[in-house]
Order: C-alpha cells, then sequence, then structure tokens
C-alpha cells in the first residue's frame, strides 16, 4: 500500500512537471498559495482536500472572477454538471443523474440547499448569485448526511454571515442586450454581539430572442431579490443566524422555444404556421410570462456543548409561479398553456456532533420535511375547440434519522460508516377536466378523471469510507454508498403511483497539494449501479395535449474519472484545469419512443440523456502591476462539452452536438482604492446551442431553448470597510 501512495505521488508529480515545462518558475518558500475553501459537507468544517468525496468548491469571490453569476453559468466551470431548462424549472443533472419531471407530486434527483436548507420545487434550482461565502458542487449519493433524494449529488450555496465589523460592496455592470445589473450589500455591527447584514440585487436585461409575429423581445430578464440576515453571538460556544429572502421575477426568460421545422410533427406548422429561419427569431400568437415569486425565512442555531455541538436548522419557503406558453412555437393558434404552481415547505433539521478526537468521533441527526403544494396546467387546443386541465393538490411529509461514525485507527487511516433511514408519505387529490366536443382528439364531450391517493416509501442507506492520510499533503480514499429517491405521483397527467429509484455507488479517489502548495492535484473513478429510474414518457396512444408519464426504468451502469489540476507556477499566474470522463449507459430498459414507435424499444446500451462523455473546464489567470496606478488581471476561460441527448430514447434530433465556449474578463484593481473596473465576455464566439430540447409529436413537435448568445459589458465595483 506504501509503495503505491508514493508511487502515485511520483508519478502526480511528473505529471504537474510536464505541465509546468516551458515556464520559469522562481524559488519560493514554502507556502500554500492555493485558495482553501473550507467546506461543510460531512457536516464538520474541514479543508476541502481532507475530505474524501468529489468536490468542487467555489468562493464567492472566484466565482465572480469566473463570470459565474447562478447556477446556470455554475455548469460551465464543473465538468459533469449539467443544468437543462423547461421554462421556469431547472433541472440538474450530476454524472448523468438528474431527473426531468416537472410534478409537485415528484422531486429532483439532484439536491439544492441554500444555507443548508433544501430547496424543494425545481424553480430553486436557478439560484442568482450575490453575496456567496461559496458554493459546493458535491458529485455522488450522499446517503447519510444529506440523504433527501440526493442520488445524483447536491450543490450547496452558502450567503455571507454578519461579521463584528463594517464593511460593504457594490457593483454595477452594463452590458449588450440593455443588461444592467446592480449588486450590494451592508454589514453592521449593533452591539458587541449582534450584526446584520444587508443584500441585493436587480438583475434585467432585453430579450435574447423576438418574436416577430407579436413585435416584442422575448427570452428577457427582469429579477429583484434581497436578503436580510441577523447574527447574534453572545459567545464562543454559541451562535444563532436568522435570514429571511424573497425573490421576484417578471419576465419571458426561457420562453423563446424555436420550433424545427425541419423534423418531427408539429401541428402548429401543419395548419400554416410559419417558422422563421433565423433561429432567435419566433412567431409565437401567446404573449409569453412567467411570474414568479419565493420568500423564505430560515434560522441556524449552534450550540456548542461538554456533549458535542448542537445544530438545528429551520426552514419556511413560499413558491409561486404562474406562466403563459406557446406550446407549438407558431403563429398558428393551436396549442398554448397557462399553467400555475404553488408550494409552502417547512423543513426542520437538528443534529448532534461530537467535539474532535484522536479516536472516535460521531454525527447523529434527524430531519422533517413538510410540503403542501399545488399545480395546474391549463393547455388549450384553440384550434380544435379543446382543452385539457391536469391538477393536483399534494401534501408530502418525509422523515428521517441518520448516524456516522469516524473511527481513527491510526494516525493516518480512518473509517468513516453510517446509515440513514427514510421514510416518506405522498397524499395527492387529482382532477382533470378534458373538453373535446368535436372529438379531434379523443371521446367527443366532456371527461372528467379524479384520483385520491396516498402512498409511502421507506429505506435504509448506508455508507463506508475507508481515508488514508499518507502525509500532511496527500490523501487517498475509498468509499460505497447507497442512494434513495422516493417514488411520487404525476400532477401533469392521470396515472398511478411510480416507484422510488435506487443507486449504488463505489468510489475510490486521490487528493494531493505539490510544489509546496503551488500545485493541487485531485482525482477519482466511480462506477454506479442505478435501478429502477423515474423516466418521463407518454403514455400509448395518448392524445394531442397529452403530458408525459412517468415509468420506472430498468437499469443503468454510470463509470467514469474525474481530473481536476490546480497549478500557480509564479505568483502571477493560475491555471486550472478540471475533466470528467463519463460512461453511462441502460443496462436494461424496453420502451417504445412515442416519437418513434417504429424503432427498437430495446434501449440496452443506449446513452443515458444529459450524460456527456467529455466535459472539460481550462482557466488561465495572470495578474501584473501596471506602473504604480494598480494591478491588472487578465481571464480565460474555456469549457467543453460533448454530445448530449435530451430525452431518454437517444433520439437523434433531441441531440446537442459538441461545443466548445470561450469567455474572457479584464479588471484593473485601482491602487491603494477599493475600486475596480472590468470588461466581460462570455461565449466569445457566438456559439449556438440548445439548453433545452423537447420533443413531443404533434403537439410541438421539436422544440429548442437556446443558451444565450455572445454577450459583453463593463463592471465597475468597490470593497469598502
Amino acid at each position: 500500500m506504501f509503495l503505491r501512495v508514493y508511487a502515485s505521488r511520483a508519478i502526480a508529480s511528473s505529471v504537474i512537471g510536464i505541465l509546468a515545462a516551458g515556464i520559469a518558475l522562481p524559488a519560493w518558500a514554502e507556502s500554500n498559495v492555493i485558495e482553501t475553501v473550507t467546506v461543510t459537507a460531512e457536516r464538520r468544517a474541514e479543508d476541502v482536500q481532507k475530505v474524501p468525496l468529489t468536490i468542487a468548491a467555489f468562493s464567492g469571490a472566484a466565482l465572480e472572477q469566473a463570470g459565474v453569476k447562478s447556477t446556470m453559468d455554475l455548469q460551465n466551470k464543473t465538468p459533469g454538471f449539467v443544468i437543462k431548462t423547461n421554462s421556469a424549472f431547472g433541472q440538474p443533472y450530476i454524472r448523468g443523474i438528474g431527473s426531468d419531471l416537472v410534478s409537485v407530486s415528484s422531486d429532483s434527483s439532484v439536491a439544492i440547499f441554500v444555507d443548508d436548507v433544501y430547496q424543494a420545487r425545481p424553480v430553486g434550482s436557478i439560484q442568482n448569485f450575490y453575496d456567496v461565502d461559496r458554493v459546493e458542487v458535491v458529485k455522488g449519493p450522499q446517503s447519510t448526511l444529506f440523504g433527501r433524494n440526493v442520488t445524483g449529488g447536491a450543490v450547496r450555496i452558502f450567503s455571507k454571515t454578519p461579521t463584528d465589523e463594517y464593511s460593504g460592496d457594490f457593483d454595477a455592470t452594463y452590458g449588450n442586450y440593455n443588461a444592467v445589473r446592480v449588486r450590494g450589500d451592508i454589514n453592521v455591527p449593533l452591539t458587541d454581539d449582534l450584526a446584520i447584514r444587508v443584500a441585493g440585487i436587480s438583475s434585467t436585461r432585453d430579450g435574447y430572442s423576438k418574436d416577430i409575429f407579436l413585435n416584442k423581445k422575448l427570452d428577457d430578464l427582469d429579477v429583484q431579490s434581497g436578503r436580510v440576515s441577523l447574527a447574534y453571538r453572545p459567545s464562543e460556544d454559541f451562535s444563532w443566524v436568522l435570514i429571511g429572502d424573497y425573490m421576484t421575477e417578471d419576465d419571458s426568460n426561457g420562453l423563446a422555444n424555436w420550433p424545427d421545422p425541419t423534423c418531427c410533427a408539429n401541428l402548429g406548422i401543419v395548419l400554416g404556421g410559419i417558422v422563421p429561419p433565423n433561429k432567435r427569431e419566433v412567431t409565437h400568437d401567446v404573449d409569453d410570462f412567467e411570474h414568479g415569486m419565493s420568500v423564505g425565512v430560515s434560522s441556524r442555531l449552534s450550540w456548542t456543548t461538554d456533549i458535542g455541538t448542537l445544530v438545528a436548522v429551520t426552514g419556511y419557503r413560499h413558491v409561486g409561479l404562474s406562466e403563459g406558453l406557446d406550446l407549438d412555437g407558431t403563429n398558428v393558434p393551436f396549442a398554448n398553456d397557462f399553467p400555475v404552481l404553488r408550494s409552502n415547505t417547512f423543513t426542520q433539521d437538528v443534529q448532534l456532533s461530537s467535539s474532535p478526537s484522536a479516536g472516535f468521533e460521531w454525527v447523529i441527526g434527524a430531519n422533517y420535511l413538510n410540503e403542501g403544494g399545488y399545480q395546474e396546467l391549463v393547455i388549450g387546443i384553440p384550434a380544435f375547440s379543446a382543452s385539457s386541465k391536469p391538477g393536483a393538490s399534494v401534501t408530502t411529509n418525509a422523515y428521517a434519522a441518520y448516524v456516522q461514525g469516524i473511527f481513527h485507527f491510526t494516525d493516518q487511516l480512518k473509517g468513516i460508516a453510517g446509515v440513514r433511514y427514510s421514510y416518506e408519505t405522498r397524499a395527492q387529490d387529482y382532477l382533470q377536466t378534458i373538453s373535446d366536443p368535436l372529438g379531434a382528439l379523443g371521446p367527443p364531450g366532456t371527461t372528467v378523471l379524479t384520483d385520491k391517493s396516498s402512498k409511502s416509501w421507506d429505506s435504509a442507506t448506508p455508507s463506508f469510507t475507508l481515508q488514508y492520510q499518507a502525509d500532511d499533503d496527500v490523501m487517498l480514499y475509498g468509499s460505497v454508498s447507497e442512494g434513495f429517491k422516493a417514488g411520487g405521483f404525476n400532477s401533469t397527467a392521470f396515472q398511478s403511483a411510480f416507484n422510488p429509484e435506487r443507486l449504488l455507488a463505489y468510489e475510490v479517489g486521490e487528493k494531493g497539494t505539490y510544489w509546496d502548495g503551488r500545485a493541487q492535484l485531485n482525482g477519482s473513478l466511480f462506477w454506479y449501479d442505478y435501478k429502477d429510474i423515474q423516466v418521463n414518457t407518454l403514455a400509448p396512444g395518448a392524445p394531442t395535449g397529452a403530458f408525459p408519464i412517468v415509468i420506472n426504468a430498468a437499469s443503468a451502469t454510470i463509470r467514469g474519472v474525474d481530473l481536476g489540476l490546480t497549478l500557480v507556477p509564479t505568483d502571477a499566474l493560475t491555471l486550472e484545469g478540471n475533466v470528467e470522463y463519463l460512461d453511462a449507459h441502460f443496462d436494461d430498459f424496453v420502451s417504445i419512443d412515442p416519437n418513434n414507435p417504429l424503432a427498437n424499444p430495446n434501449r440496452a446500451g443506449q446513452q443515458m440523456p444529459q450524460a456527456p462523455k467529455f466535459s472539460v473546464n481550462f482557466s488561465a489567470a495572470y495578474t501584473f502591476p501596471v506602473a504604480s496606478a494598480g494591478d491588472l488581471t487578465v481571464r480565460g476561460e474555456l469549457h467543453h462539452q460533448s454530445l448530449v441527448y435530451f430525452n431518454s430514447f437517444a433520439d437523434p434530433v433531441t441531440a446537442q452536438k459538441a461545443y466548445t465556449i470561450f469567455n474572457a474578463r479584464v479588471q484593473f484593481d485601482i491602487e491603494d482604492s477599493k475600486w475596480f473596473v472590468a470588461v466581460f465576455g462570455n461565449n466569445l464566439s457566438d456559439e449556438l446551442y440548445a439548453q433545452t430540447m423537447i420533443r413531443q409529436d404533434p403537439l410541438v413537435g421539436l422544440l429548442n431553448q437556446w443558451a444565450p448568445p455572445r454577450t459583453f459589458g463593463v463592471e465597475v465595483g468597490a470593497h469598502f470597510d
């Protein structure tokens, strides 16, 4: 074992040496010049290099320098993380595991946490970053400590907490498409043990697309968010942080769906609808809109006693959403939808962790979630004087208890074992009214479908990790863990409940710091056995206007490798590269593709959706003084992603081919001043690629939602203390 450890260290050093060849390296003192990011993925504050998990961790400053302004941008910085959209819904995937379900009666396979509070609805997957302390993208099932439905991984966002010093930040951005973004925060100590922090953001821009039929901009943005945090720290052993936040959105962001006239069956086009050749132009006859709001409050109490540290996190969130959508995407009034969504979620998590020990450490905890939700689709088919209104009221209660122990066998070797028991129950009251007076879509007249059902699921999910600290700089680990995602109902289509999905994950990895802290090389190999996958499909013989049902596909195998290298050869130059290779395919999945019913229904061996075989991120930043005026930093970013499919049938027309985008930023920090000015450009080559593809014949055919085009602008900001 020791020979393998030091052999791997020698190989890593050789790799770093080759990558640095040709760079004139100065002599340096021993110091870690790479930013240390402290994470809490194991419910303890630790250097990310000491945590036996694959984690992409970024400070708020690092995200800003990289031009990452939201979770949508985060995928350009994190190989293996993909987030697509369906109108206002964010649908994240990690290592090919995710979900495109939009039902209020089901959940994502990748969990989003904000200040350790679970975001239950997919609208919470799209988060704007402002006054952020750090973001953690944790890959793989978090079966013990964060187990709720986290089969694929978790994105954990942490805002800055109030401190005992006066400080403030401000920045303003203006860019093409008349983009205006203003952010600010202020921190004020009120007493010796009480402080308040207020932060906010306003982000607006014109649309990336134009509806030439209604003569209006489309895919615009108008988001306002604010947060107030209050921190009370009467002693080193006790703290209480109370946070209130809100968000409003009133725009058509993500709604400029362009129907492809060259393929598939779109009855809007068949009936004479026009599709412009310019893919940034559409002819929607519906005035697309999105009105969303989210209000939340959370509390975090931490109390260190002789027994251990007690942490209680309480959260409440209300989400409301209404939209207007042109389903067929043409100027013919064929199909539209006016969905609404409401959700009220209460969460409570309590944990007790032991004090650091050289022999044995432990964490025990429990959590509870209650959600009351309502969702309704109002699907109109004016061309046939028909409509369909599926809707459901849903109540979810989820309970869990967990325990984890850390066994220190030697100073270098420790084992981590834990288990979580989850119990979840859902009750749904479903009502669908179908009006079809002409009998064009099905039986003529009015059909009413109702169902009042409840169902429960439970599971015990263990995890085991062996961690070996070869020396202060190199750590090796191996882990086995199980993920569980509860079953659910479909609030958008009439069907019975679907079953849970499960995942068994194996991972081995290395995290190493070399060259006196000027290089980090991390790598992991992973293998997943994925069972009973929840998949969207249309029911056989479903009429026009029907929404997909959810089935449990049989099984899949996912395996791959993650590699990350950070190199600081001089104090002025920082290089960073990350790559993931992913082989994700179905093993046993037989299902007819409703859009290609004559194709072979055996999907064994097919690539899974949102699972690019290669994803790469590379960045370089160079800082140099400009006379005595200040420092200039030039930064470039590259992101490459190979082909992905947007549905579970590997339909070639839903494939986004490989693409590469380039971002750049030049920032000047004024000497002896708190001010900076920067210019930036994103997607500099103006690559046209799909953020989402939806195929459903004959209702919509193939709809494309394009990712942002080339954008650029100037930013001015300051930090005061």
